[in-house]
């Protein structure tokens, strides 16, 4: 999701990624083609001069609100846990098996 910001430069660098990366060359994996017209940003589609931080703060308030339990403090605990460390890494494994399949250009 985009917030707000230069959304034809952000179109521009996916649509860059995407040729270089030669996505639509294979046919293993299927990749949108970037279409401008189609990418905004949460600020053009409520018309609002909205930031990053504003929209943080109402999803937190609005999960609050439904009694969501938020703990934004324990995110660094959370990174040194066990749990994250071993899901990390069976992560990283699958993108290495996935990269080892793409072709070399």
């Amino acid at each position: 999701m985009s917030i707000a910001g230069d959304q034809d430069g952000r179109s521009d660098t996916v649509a860059q990624f995407y040729e270089q990366g030669d996505a639509y060359r294979q046919d293993r994996w299927h990749f949108p083609k970037v279409d401008k017209a189609t990418m905004t940003t949460l600020a053009n589609l409520v018309s609002l001069d909205i930031s990053v931080e504003a929209v943080e703060d109402q999803i937190t308030t609005a999960l609050a609100a439904q009694e969501n339990a938020i703990d934004l403090s324990s995110a660094p605990e959370l990174l040194r846990s066990a749990q994250f460390i071993n899901e990390q890494a069976t992560q990283l494994k699958k993108i290495q098996l996935r990269n080892n399949q793409l072709p070399i250009v």
